[in-house]
């Protein structure tokens, strides 16, 4: 009996009169009565239903009350996000009811929005709290501490009585567990967990980033004892295709250590056989063990400015899964074969045993494909050129076809950051993104796809990776801003084909440019679901991350239902099906996490970096425009703000429907050229502040505020050579993600 379900309809019948507990058992005489009470506990914890003032139990919805996710400022007060709702709804301070940002709460609406002002609510209920544990900064008083949460968005102090310390010194960095919550008239209470060091100790800057989003450096002693009872090489290759014999090779980048996939590609007649070798992690990693638990909880490996967080502990990740030159390694091997029009017409899957011919990089395959490689390269590689010269017909073919099919290619700019072995930022480049590095990402693409198929065509249990199309709030923000531009969007579902076509035919590229990223941040996000819903971005109709098992765990799951599909191993299955509604929540959260994490190490590297170039001048675009100001976007990515009230001259407006500041004598706009001056940079916050060249920072309305003018440091005023460094302004191409990122 699902009693769930029996008490929401119940309690959502438009007659229903509000009933205690006992009374609802005695109206709807459950046949197991604890199910029944742990049934109505769950939906009064889930926010469906709530006691009222007499304890009864009311439906929520039918009483007002509102589910949210509340969004904290640091101010005091915040605001509510409702799902399906287009506006969020504000939070006075005496409102929040103790609230932190990201708390899951039931809200109640105190007065209505109306003349284009968002409507009030107060928080009723906490349902979920987003933190258990946080980082931030600890500060001793006399007998007691505080510590101030990095989260900017958490404004309330943490007391921490001296036993809970433990020891920690004033101004360390700190990892501390909440132990009561902040009410309307009780302070927050916190205990510290651990002590990561001074913000200016190496490496505390980007510990302190990680343990904010609950990755961890270290595996559980029980991982690391499942993981060295592993192999150190293969040496049984029964029951397996054998491929040893096959050109089969690695391209990556050249420090790359955990290598996913291998590729080969032999060309039979009309038809190019497209062999996709994936690292078999699933025979090493078995479901429920330590290492599995594990994978499952982190769901991603982690790359950082200076290090990796893995997936899986490196003796796997690194060795006996890697698919390393020249040793014998376990696959999942996929080949397709593709006509001249990009259609797979055949696809076989085997359990294989390959043996890497060479561990290319892009580079080295980039040259090689275009000749443009030196004698030397092509006499260590002539084994492989043949491969490299159908790989590339291949990859040509591929591209036409993604291309018709309407796959719109966002190329926004990927920072490489360089640090030396002090921990110190030496450079800033751009990712560079090759014919090399597209070849591999549809190769990736078509196998992902193909195998994404077959699972589907056999109505098996499988993780997809999921893309919806722009929701229609956003749509219609993207066809308003398009107008204001003199530009005609297209009409109807904006589908992939439509939106392609309507960028290439802006014929200036300026235009072009900024339309696309608007385009781009009209985008939902991709995400793990257990049903196949269509990959809108790709325009695929099926898709799943296969192609990198040992930094993702949905890929490791859905290799363990390609394999069961393979094998009729029904009870494999079945637990996959048990579990994928769990992965792909995980999954899905913590990618979000690691790209979160990703984004803040390199905006505190990318301020340490430009904190030795205070006073000089740069060339760059205005990126995104907003209320408080636009932001820069240097041609290295590093990206910083022009707050308006930094700006000169009299009062600025903004135009959020055209994306345009504008002023008596300056207007900046999206996508607009700008020469600027860097006048702050705080690694701390991961912040850099930069203003128009050539006006004087912190004058405002012809008064110059001291203040702000002391801040600045001298360098600043002996005005450094107009052209700024040239090698942060001018540096690098293009980007290059992963492979399989979408």
């Amino acid at each position: 009996m699902d009693y769930i379900e029996q008490i929401k309809s119940f309690i959502e019948q438009t007659d229903y009169v509000p009933m205690t507990r006992a009374e609802l058992i005695e109206a709807l005489s459950p046949e197991d009565k604890d199910a029944f009470k742990d049934a109505l506990a769950s939906l009064e914890q889930s926010g469906v239903v709530l006691k009222n003032k007499n304890r009864k139990f009311v439906c929520a919805a039918a009483e007002g009350y509102l589910k949210a996710a509340y969004q904290g400022t640091g101010k005091g007060y915040g605001f509510a996000r409702v799902e399906g709702e287009n506006d969020d709804l504000f939070i006075p301070p005496d409102s929040v009811g103790g609230a932190l940002d990201g708390d899951e709460a039931l809200v109640k609406i105190t007065a209505p929005g109306k003349d284009g002002k968002s409507g009030e609510a107060c928080v009723v209920k906490i349902l979920k709290r987003a933190h258990e544990t946080l980082v931030g900064t600890y500060h001793q008083k006399n007998f007691y501490g505080v510590i101030k949460a990095d989260n900017s968005k958490i404004g309330c102090e943490f007391l921490v009585d001296e036993e809970d310390a433990h020891g920690a010194l004033d101004g360390q960095k700190v990892v501390f567990k909440i132990t009561r919550y902040p009410t309307h008239d009780k302070s927050a209470v916190a205990e510290i967990k651990e002590i990561l060091g001074f913000p200016t100790d190496v490496g505390v800057d980007v510990l302190s980033v990680i343990k904010n989003y609950g990755f961890e450096t270290e595996f559980p002693p029980e991982v690391i004892r499942e993981a060295n009872e592993l192999p150190n090489e293969v040496t049984d290759t029964a029951d397996r295709l054998d491929l040893t014999d096959k050109i089969i090779f690695t391209i990556d980048g050249a420090d790359t250590k955990d290598i996913d996939d291998a590729v080969s590609v032999e060309k039979n007649g009309d038809l190019w056989r497209l062999g996709v070798h994936i690292a078999d992690v699933s025979h090493y990693v078995t479901p429920r063990s330590a290492l599995d638990n594990e994978a499952m909880a982190r769901g991603t490996s982690v790359y950082l400015a200076d290090r990796v967080i893995p997936m899986l502990p490196p003796k796997l990740s690194n060795g006996i899964c890697s698919l390393n030159e020249g040793v014998l390694r376990y696959a999942v091997s996929v080949f397709m074969d593709v006509d001249e029009h990009g259609e797979v017409k055949s696809h076989t899957i085997a359990n294989s045993v390959i043996r890497s011919a060479a561990k290319m990089t892009y580079d080295n395959v980039y040259l090689l494909m275009t000749g443009e490689a030196d004698e030397e390269s092509k006499t260590k590689y002539a084994r492989l050129l043949p491969s490299i010269k159908d790989m590339t017909e291949l990859f040509n073919i591929l591209k036409r076809a993604s291309h018709e099919r309407g796959n719109v290619d966002f190329e926004a700019p990927e920072a490489k950051i360089i640090m030396n072995d002090a921990g110190e930022v030496e450079d800033i480049l751009l990712r560079e993104r090759s014919d090399a590095h597209m070849m591999i990402e549809e190769f990736m693409v078509i196998a992902n796809s193909t195998v994404a198929r077959h699972i589907a065509s056999r109505n098996l249990p499988a993780i997809y990776r999921t893309h919806d199309a722009p929701d229609g709030e956003k749509l219609e923000s993207f066809r308003n801003f398009v107008y204001t531009l003199g530009y005609n969007p297209p009409e109807g579902q904006l589908t992939p084909k439509k939106l392609q076509a309507f960028l290439e035919s802006i014929e200036d590229e300026k235009m072009r440019q900024i339309i696309s990223s608007v385009a781009l941040r009209s985008m939902q996000k991709a995400k793990y679901l257990p049903e196949n819903t269509g990959h809108y971005g790709l325009s695929l109709a099926y898709y799943t991350h296969f192609t990198s098992p040992i930094r993702r765990y949905p890929d490791l799951l859905f290799h363990r239902a390609l394999k069961a599909s393979m094998s009729h191993d029904k009870k494999m299955l079945d637990y996959v099906k048990s579990v994928n509604k769990k992965a792909s929540e995980v999954s899905s959260e913590r990618e979000l996490a690691a790209e979160h994490a990703e984004r803040d190490v390199a905006d505190i590297k990318k301020a340490q970096y430009m904190s030795r170039f205070i006073g000089e001048s740069f060339e760059g675009v205005i990126s995104s425009v907003t209320r408080f100001g636009f932001f820069i976007m240097l041609p290295n990515t590093v990206e910083g703000l022009v707050r308006t009230e930094n700006l000169a001259g009299d009062k600025y407006e903004f135009d959020e429907k055209r994306l345009i500041i504008t002023g008596s004598e300056h207007t900046y706009r999206l996508g607009d050229a700008i020469s600027v001056t860097l006048v702050a940079a705080n690694p701390e916050l991961g912040q850099i502040d930069f203003i128009p060249e050539g006006m004087e920072y912190g004058k405002k309305n012809g008064k110059t505020d001291s203040a702000k003018q002391e801040s600045v440091p001298r360098v600043f005023h002996r005005r450094k050579n107009r052209g700024g460094n040239r090698a942060v302004r001018n540096r690098g191409k293009k980007r290059s993600s992963r492979k399989g990122k979408s």
